[in-house]
């Protein structure tokens, strides 16, 4: 949920929520880029992701196993492994022109291996590409950017 002060410089005004992402490119649009004075009391958003930013860890949930499936034999490719067993367990995302998944995968019996997976924006097709994978992982090693 997005909350961001509108309408006026004045800094009395109302918060307004915005609950939808169509609703804060509207915004966005509204409030930021057709303005020529960004004044911060005149619009400001309290929590939004931040580009570039590594966002915090999060349970795998089918869509970031899509993404570990598709992405198996790339892995296995580079590490010159095979693995039976190659389960997401938890992520991070960095949003980028596209987005960085950072995904813990777990690879059979204690060993797990992480896995940097850029994906396109939707008008270049939201295509996937293997960007890195750090091997000899264990299941309470943080993921971190690389």
């Amino acid at each position: 949920m997005v909350w961001s002060k509108t309408g006026s410089h004045d800094p009395r005004s109302p918060l307004t929520e915005v609950k939808t992402e169509n609703q804060l490119r509207v915004h966005c649009q509204t409030h930021f880029t057709f303005r020529s004075c960004c004044c911060p009391l005149f619009a400001y958003i309290i929590t939004m992701p931040m580009c570039g930013g590594i966002g915090d860890v999060k349970n795998a949930d089918e869509d970031v196993q899509k993404i570990c499936d598709d992405m198996k034999s790339h892995v296995q490719g580079k590490t010159g492994k095979t693995y039976d067993v190659f389960q997401a367990k938890t992520y991070k995302t960095q949003l980028v022109a596209g987005t960085n998944y950072f995904i813990k995968v777990h690879v059979g019996g204690e060993d797990h291996v992480h896995i940097r997976v850029y994906k396109m924006l939707p008008h270049a097709g939201e295509k996937l590409s293997l960007h890195s994978v750090q091997e000899s992982k264990a299941h309470q090693d943080d993921i971190e950017y690389f």
